[in-house]
């Protein structure tokens, strides 16, 4: 049996140069400012392997100008094109990326989620339409950046018909909140809305919700205060709040949350100090995360290119591999559990079909 070990990177975004000006983020300073395909994202494995070998990504939509409102040009143009692109890729279809088709294991684009389930449908209709199929394999969810909204969005009528209809319909949301910037009511909110896309719903018909990011909790605390501090123990209350059978968790976005010195080795500061600090940081949320949902409803993701932020351009895929690595060895969690976080359940969960994981390990899953 091969000992070779295995992820699934369930968090990445991608951009071309010609793309950057419709990015509703982006600014000439930004230090994202510049290309990040697939071809890039590639390059960092190559550069800084890891005793993990990957099989492939989800993509997660990037942010795009748009307007939820609108059902026709522009309005929704920003995240059509931005779904081509990726789609056009992992079909095989962009001889720029024909060689590496078979790494784009997933889709899950912006959705107008805010308009509901009529909305919703138009917009699928406009993706099959680029798809040229009515059944979209590559397509396995939405998400709609909840992060920037006012109180009282997630659990507006529309937007919780929308959830419900992606539940019949079998796809995932992704949830994006910010805890540390914006609030922790964002996350007690949020678990009032899967109550109510779940309520009175048969189980086999109530959408699955991934909660990004631990939900962007405030990585800035010195490890010394985590423990008893009233934001950490809040935000564990409201994790077990928003936690069942059919929310998961994703361990993903740590590095740009974190205070960028952190990321920094110091003079005078060897290796495994270096490492340790990191881990110090994050291993208490990630605990926490572990122990409130289980390893079965735990994914874990890279967030590049946005992890390269404070974590350097080309190590911080492969830093934040081995700094999760860490993390479960200092948990001592069984290999089993581990195989789950880091590939077994993101294939379940985004519904990644046997044949296009790589052969060896379809007797796994």
């Amino acid at each position: 049996m091969s000992s070779q070990k295995y992820l699934l990177d369930s968090h990445i975004h991608l951009f071309r140069t010609e793309d950057l000006s419709n990015l509703a983020w982006m600014t000439p300073e930004n230090p994202l400012n510049s290309q990040h395909s697939i071809n890039e994202y590639l390059s960092t494995h190559v550069h800084n392997p890891t005793a993990r070998k990957p099989l492939g990504f989800i993509f997660l939509e990037t942010d795009r100008k748009t307007n939820v409102s609108s059902t026709t040009s522009p309005g929704w143009d920003g995240p059509l094109a931005e779904f081509a692109f990726v789609y056009n890729a992992g079909a095989g279809r962009d001889p720029a990326y024909k060689a590496v088709a078979d790494k784009v294991l997933g889709i899950v684009p912006w959705g107008p989620v805010p308009g509901g389930s009529t909305a919703m449908y138009n917009y699928i209709r406009r993706l099959r339409e680029i798809a040229g199929t009515e059944r979209i394999d590559l397509l396995k969810g939405f998400r709609y950046l909840v992060q920037f909204c006012p109180r009282g969005v997630m659990l507006d009528d529309a937007f919780v018909d929308s959830l419900r209809w992606m539940g019949q319909q079998s796809y995932v949301f992704e949830l994006t909140v910010d805890c540390r910037s914006v609030g922790l009511w964002q996350l007690e909110e949020a678990a009032e809305m899967v109550k109510k896309a779940h309520k009175d719903v048969p189980e086999e018909k109530k959408v699955r919700i991934i909660i990004d990011h631990l939900a962007k909790p405030d990585l800035r605390l010195a490890p010394k205060d985590i423990p008893t501090n009233q934001f950490f123990l809040e935000w564990k209350s409201h994790l077990l709040s928003i936690r069942n059978e059919k929310t998961y968790i994703k361990l993903s976005g740590c590095f740009s949350e974190l205070p960028p010195e952190v990321l920094i080795q110091q003079a005078g500061q060897d290796r495994e100090q270096y490492l340790l600090s990191i881990q110090e940081y994050v291993q208490p949320w990630i605990e926490a995360a572990l122990e409130i949902f289980g390893a079965k409803l735990v994914l874990w993701g890279s967030d590049w290119p946005v992890c390269t932020i404070n974590g350097g351009k080309e190590r911080a895929w492969a830093l934040w591999v081995e700094i999760t690595e860490r993390v479960f060895t200092s948990m001592k969690m069984s290999e089993d559990d581990m195989e789950d976080v880091w590939w077994r359940n993101s294939v379940k969960i985004y519904g990644v079909s046997q044949a296009e994981v790589k052969r060896e390990v379809v007797s796994k899953i």
